[in-house]
């Protein structure tokens, strides 16, 4: 799951896809799913997993706003994309098998998602703010409960000075 802005982008690389043994597989790829919401991606992920046609479907004509990397009948691919105005959402990387049977299949993958400035999905964005302003805060707390320790020396015990 990852969450862009405008002008994120995304950079899948899939090579050595392959199936093992004699089966084959109707069809194969990486879906990118556009949701706004969780419930989302798994009203997809069951309309998508109700039949081999529908994943088929997926993969290789994907529903609006979604990306897909069809990786039937080849070895390798790539998938690249840029997010456009209005295309801003969470996005959730799925691999499609689509087959009456189980086919088991491998491949090696290197998926790169950016946001615009950053590597930090959309949600993630201010935490690095948010730690630095926490640290100053525990620092400014940390001398002022200095100083007043030293201050008030006779008062303090030797529990004060451990804190």
């Amino acid at each position: 799951v990852f969450g862009f802005f405008e002008r994120g982008t995304v950079n899948v690389n899939v090579k050595n896809f392959k199936t093992h043994g004699s089966k084959t597989v109707d069809a194969a790829g990486l879906l990118l799913l556009k949701t706004a919401h969780e419930s989302d991606v798994q009203a997809k992920l069951q309309e998508i997993q109700r039949s081999v046609e529908e994943c088929t479907a997926a993969v290789q004509s994907p529903a609006d706003g979604d990306l897909a990397l069809d990786l039937t009948n080849v070895h390798s691919g790539k998938l690249q994309h840029t997010i456009a105005s209005g295309e801003e959402a969470m996005y959730h990387l799925v691999f499609a098998r689509c087959s009456e049977k189980t086919v088991e299949v491998s491949f090696t993958m290197h998926a790169e998602f950016r946001n615009p400035g950053n590597w930090l999905s959309a949600g993630n964005t201010p935490l690095p703010t948010m730690y630095l302003m926490f640290a100053f805060i525990f620092l400014f707390t940390l001398i002022v409960w200095c100083r007043h320790v030293r201050a008030n020396l006779t008062k303090a015990h030797h529990v004060h000075h451990m804190m």
